[in-house]
Formats: structure tokens, sequence, C-alpha cells
């Protein structure tokens, strides 16, 4: 007695006799039809027995109601940045609708509501929005997925180096869709927008702090600076009228500056990056590190300035 739009069903009857059982669609003495029918609209249709001799048998009715085909749209696939999220289920009017978990894990805040919000728990998540409207069902299906907050798994690493040596820096993220861009004390650099940054023959003028600002679907995150120290060779340090001898040493040194430079700052850290020395010297002074076998930085701030070397404690 319901079918959908476009759909067929078969007439049937129980009971009675006669030679032929007609069927009529308008009256019993309407227009005959086919057992099975297909009618566009909601039709009523007419049965009775009927013989060559003996008349006709009481006429009964039954009526097909035909249900308008409803298509149901669950929206497009989305990425979200939030563990809730609101469902576009097209408007299930002259029917109802219904919201089900399909594939993954979520709860469904009123799953008869086309605008619906969701609590996913696991990710993606698909659902499917079903329209009902008599006896028309249609379905479609959404696939969500929670991208993971934009984050930094792995800090880039500070680099000690010598004047050209080839250095670089990386940095581990997590998220959807990342883009990166370093940056020296705090200015992009250009063109370099990928998780690795490389220097090629480092210089002294590029010594100096390096960080990455990472950015994805959900946010961006900023790394912790990397520190990139260069020493300047021996030769390239005496070109600035600073000598440091003898080096290596068993741990005596001696340091001269030139008469134009008065006083400096010396810092001498190890590897890695612990101080062992820090003071501020005149134009010709003696140090005593006391510190064992290895490679030391030495670092020279004056005027304004700043200049980094290697020493070697035998």
């Amino acid at each position: 007695t319901e079918i959908c739009s476009g759909e067929s069903t078969t007439l049937s009857y129980e009971g009675g006799t006669g030679s032929t059982f007609a069927w009529y669609s308008g009256s019993c003495d309407g227009t005959p039809v086919a057992a099975t029918v297909s009618p566009t609209e909601t039709t009523t249709y007419y049965g009775r027995w009927q013989t060559s001799a003996c008349g006709v048998s009481n006429c009964l009715e039954i009526t097909i109601t035909v249900s308008d085909l409803i298509t149901a749209v669950a929206g497009d696939n989305d990425n979200t940045c939030e563990a809730d999220y609101q469902l576009s289920g097209n408007d299930p009017t002259p029917g109802t609708g219904e919201w089900a978990v399909t594939d993954g894990t979520a709860t469904i805040n009123d799953d008869s509501f086309n605008n619906t919000s969701i609590t996913i728990t696991t990710s993606p998540v698909t659902l499917s929005w079903t329209l009902y409207n008599g006896a028309c069902v249609n379905t479609d299906n959404v696939t969500i997925t929670l991208d993971n907050a934009t984050s930094i798994t792995t800090q880039p690493q500070g680099v000690n180096a010598t004047t050209g040596d080839n250095v670089s820096f990386e940095v581990i993220a997590d998220g959807g869709n990342l883009t990166y861009q370093w940056k020296f004390e705090s200015a992009d650099i250009d063109g370099a927008n990928q998780n690795t940054y490389q220097i090629l023959s480092v210089t002294t003028d590029e010594a100096g702090n390096y960080n990455v600002v990472v950015t994805g679907t959900c946010g961006e995150a900023t790394s912790e600076n990397a520190l990139l120290e260069v020493a300047t060779s021996i030769e390239e340090l005496a070109e600035t009228g600073i000598n440091i001898f003898p080096n290596p040493t068993t741990g005596i040194i001696n340091i001269s500056l030139p008469n134009n430079i008065e006083k400096s700052e010396v810092i001498i850290t190890d590897v890695t990056g612990k101080l062992v020395y820090k003071e501020t010297i005149n134009q010709n002074s003696t140090i005593d590190l006391q510190s064992e076998a290895g490679i030391y930085l030495i670092r020279f701030n004056f005027d304004g300035k700043s200049v980094v070397s290697t020493i070697i404690v035998e």
C-alpha cells in the first residue's frame, strides 16, 4: 500500500470466486490495469471477480500511497582541529532523518537533527545521514578527520662549527599540512621553508640564534633557539690582532690583545656548552684552565663585536 516514487508494486487479493479477477483505475468500470503497477502519484485501484454468464462480484478498493524520493546529503568530507564538530546534513522535510556512526567513534548530540554536533573520540570517523519519507529511504556518508594540533616533537639543536664547515639544523613537527619558516636572530630567512636548514661554508657572520616557526592546519608552533657557534681559525683570529698561545696547550694559555683593544670579555666553554671560564682581561693575560683534555670554545667580546675560536687542551 506504500511505495517510493519510481518503484512498482503488485496488487494482490484473497478470497472470492469467478473466472477472472480484474483490476481497474478510476472505478470498477474504469480503466483496466495489470496487477503490477507503477503509479507516479497516490492512486486508488479497484478489483472484482467477473464471469461471462453470471455477472460480477462486489468491488473492493486499495490505495497505493506514493512518497516523493528525497536525496540525503551528509555534507563534504572535512578536517577539523577540534573534537567538537557540527555536521551539515540537508533538511529532511517532509520526511525525517537519522545520523549514525558507521566507522570510528563519536558521540552524536541529537541523531535526528541535520545540523547536530558530535564529539570525536577516534579519528577519522564516518557517519551516515539517512532520510526517511514514507517508503523512500536514502543514505549518504561523510568522513570527518580530527587533525593533530601543530606541535614540535624534536627541537633543533645548537651547532659548534669552524669557518668553512657545512652545518644544518633540523626540526621534527606533528600536525596537518605543515609549512616551515626558519629565522636568524628573529628575522625570516628567504627560501628556508623545509624542516631542515643548511648553511654551506659557514662564516662568523652567520653565528647566532636560529629557530623555526611551524604552521599547520591546527595553528603554529615556534621552536626553541638553536645557537650556532662559529669558531674562527687561529689564522683568522690572528688577523684581528688577537693571539692565543700555545695551542694546543696543557691548560695554561696566554692571550695577547692588539693595541686597539684595551680589554675584552673572555668566555670559554666545552663542546657541550658548559661554562669553564668567564672574565674580562686586559691586553696581556694568562689563564690556567685546569680542565680535562678536549676541545674548548673561546669567545672574545669587545667593542660590540664577538669572535670565537677553539683551543685544544692535551
